[in-house]
């Protein structure tokens, strides 16, 4: 998916219409696994996934920072063609565990470790998961060890189904949007990320009760009616998710890669007799070893020998 096509996915949205479901109604069903750091709007966003004019509350969510285990939410919703389906919703701890002081912190391992062995709880499958991040401008530290440590996480096999959602998207002006696609899109940090995340990016908020007691009834309306557009495009995707089974282990440490063996020292060649140096006392003189003098006296001592034989 090229850059144009993000931008134009990110930011064409339905008109949602308000439909019932009916008992007698089968709705397909699908598996959603939210993950994201703490305080980064999981849980938000699950609430107006249940109901578009959900209104945050100035102490925030209920389980911000807060929450030890996975928490599942079911509910029903319609697609933008008005066909029924059941979605559940596992809504993971935060990494970047926010706790009081008093209580110790987990890391983001034990953290992600703890999502798997509950999701196995309640599937077999997951349609779509979302990794939830602030839309609150550049992306700092924080957010880009998240994105490292879920995609790790994951692996390849759920690049399809995964989702990169960015929260707190209500001050926004739906035609913004667009910009801030394009933004983050340009940004070096965010390649590995757009090519993880390849459900493709979308955007979710909620109607702020401070913000809504501050400007009244006018903010409420036009901000539910926004929050009402992402929500339905975020369903359309959803649907849109094929069933993917579970890994047998979704993360896991890397095998420490084994020594070579070490190869048995070849032994070494034994050493050549030195050549003793001519004159030396183990020497033997040779013919051509011998000195023009000695020669000679060689020659008088053979002549003398014959000389004696003679007599």
């Amino acid at each position: 998916m090229n850059k144009e096509e993000l931008i134009k996915r990110a930011i064409s949205f339905p008109n949602p219409e308000e439909k019932n479901i009916y008992n007698s109604e089968v709705a397909v069903q699908k598996n959603i696994l939210l993950l994201g750091k703490s305080g980064g709007g999981k849980t938000t966003f699950l609430e107006v996934l249940k109901n578009a004019s959900f209104v945050t509350s100035r102490e925030g969510t209920l389980f911000a920072g807060s929450r030890l285990g996975c928490h599942y939410t079911p509910l029903l919703v319609r697609n933008n063609s008005g066909k029924a389906f059941s979605l559940n919703v596992v809504d993971g701890p935060g990494l970047f565990e926010v706790r009081s002081a008093s209580k110790e912190k987990r890391t983001n391992e034990q953290i992600l470790k703890l999502v798997d062995e509950s999701i196995r709880q309640y599937f077999t499958t997951l349609s779509a998961i979302f990794i939830c991040i602030p839309l609150t401008g550049v992306l700092n530290a924080e957010d880009l060890e998240t994105l490292d440590a879920i995609s790790a996480f994951l692996g390849d096999g759920f690049k399809k189904n995964t989702i990169l959602l960015f929260t707190k998207a209500d001050t926004f002006q739906l035609d913004s949007l667009q910009g801030k696609v394009a933004e983050f899109l340009e940004s070096g940090n965010a390649v590995p990320y757009v090519n993880f995340c390849q459900g493709g990016i979308y955007f979710t908020g909620a109607v702020a009760g401070e913000l809504a007691s501050e400007y009244g009834e006018m903010y409420e309306t036009k901000t539910k009616h926004k929050v009402s557009c992402l929500r339905q495009h975020i369903i359309d995707a959803i649907v849109g998710c094929p069933d993917v089974p579970l890994p047998a282990a979704f993360w896991t440490k890397p095998e420490p890669t084994p020594a070579a063996p070490e190869k048995a020292a070849k032994p070494e060649p034994a050493a050549k007799p030195e050549r003793p140096e001519p004159g030396s006392l183990n020497s033997t003189p040779s013919r051509n070893s011998l000195t023009p003098n000695k020669k000679e006296a060689t020659k008088r001592e053979k002549s003398t020998d014959k000389a004696t034989d003679k007599k």
